[in-house]
């Protein structure tokens, strides 16, 4: 059973956020006020797991509840911030939440879109997280272990992926004869810092992708936050596309509209990667890559923040194998070293 703390100073938010939150199963209300003197202590009094909290522009309220909770190694699962400025995510980001919605106090009908948004991100981790694996989630030997090597990677996470995503680049290194794409569901210009990071700790060329770029390998490509990411192939060229079409699984960039598209133009020869992260994005696409041939890796559920886009995939059965970080690593090192010889 997990137990939900609002925190939002709007009462019609709150409000909103309750009645889309009560539809959910194995769910409880532990508490919903506005941010006080008093609001931290009784939110550790509701041995809440899921906090939602609102990080007004004009009080820094909010972020100093953020801080006091990192300080303390709070047992929090996961905190989705809703903020009002673009600016504020990155600093919530790193005081720990999980996710960063954007408030529009200002358009009718914010409060319905808010809440919908929060109802769709917890509804399928909390569903895949509380199911069981019918196999064991780990070591399952990959069908193509020893003499498969794919044509392209492409790769999809979410709450919990940046540090994942470290670890396993900086057990990476050069040369990389195929592309690799990326979707990590992050705000528009913290996914370039990410690239950075990527290609420091493992060598790769990692970079956001331009629009309209042949894809070429030996580059990992990051789609851009804000933006979704989609192949065309066109004259015997792979050509990346982005666009700012609506929001798939309320998240743009989502991993779907890549996954799809890379399964049409390399089949058999696409290798999927579905890494920790709320909602159910990447299950589709994984779902489209097994159906054209290709082999899809989803990380064990032990060593997830959230096991909801891996558990979604492992729900359809889409996949090859369930592997911990480590062992990712290993598998994209064995089929970078086999393209290379």
């Amino acid at each position: 059973m997990s137990k939900i703390f609002i925190l939002d100073d709007q009462i019609s938010y709150r409000s909103q956020i309750e009645k889309h939150l009560a539809t959910l199963p194995k769910v409880v209300m532990a508490g919903s006020s506005r941010i006080n003197s008093g609001t931290l202590s009784i939110l550790e009094s509701s041995h809440a797991d899921i906090l939602i909290i609102e990080l007004h522009p004009t009080s820094q309220a909010g972020m100093k509840i953020l801080e006091d909770l990192k300080q303390k190694a709070s047992p929090l699962k996961t905190i989705i911030a809703l903020v009002h400025e673009e600016a504020q995510s990155k600093r919530a980001l790193g005081l720990g939440a999980k996710h960063v919605l954007c408030k529009k106090p200002e358009t009718d009908g914010d409060e319905a879109r808010i809440a919908a948004s929060i109802l769709d991100l917890l509804s399928s981790s909390l569903s895949a997280s509380s199911s069981t694996p019918t196999v064991s989630p780990k070591r399952l030997k990959a069908k193509f272990a020893n003499n498969w090597s794919p044509r392209a990677i492409v790769i999809a996470s979410s709450t919990g992926g940046p540090p994942v995503l470290e670890r396993i680049f900086s057990q990476l290194r050069p040369p990389l004869l195929i592309p690799v794409f990326m979707v990590q569901h992050m705000p528009e210009f913290f996914t370039r810092d990410l690239a950075q990071r990527l290609s420091a700790v493992s060598g790769l060329l990692v970079r956001e992708a331009v629009d309209g770029e042949e894809a070429k390998a030996g580059v990992c490509y990051m789609a851009p936050g804000n933006y979704h990411m989609q192949l065309v192939n066109t004259a015997q060229k792979v050509i990346i596309r982005l666009n700012q079409d609506e929001k798939l699984h309320s998240v743009r960039p989502a991993a779907d509209f890549l996954f799809h598209t890379a399964a049409t133009i390399y089949a058999r020869d696409c290798l999927g990667i579905v890494l920790t992260g709320m909602g159910a994005d990447g299950a589709d696409g994984a779902l489209g890559i097994k159906k054209l041939g290709g082999h899809v890796v989803i990380q064990d559920k032990e060593s997830c923040a959230v096991w909801g886009m891996p558990g979604a995939v492992h729900a359809l059965g889409a996949f090859d194998a369930i592997e911990d970080v480590d062992s990712i690593a290993t598998i994209l090192r064995q089929s970078m070293a086999r393209n290379a010889s």
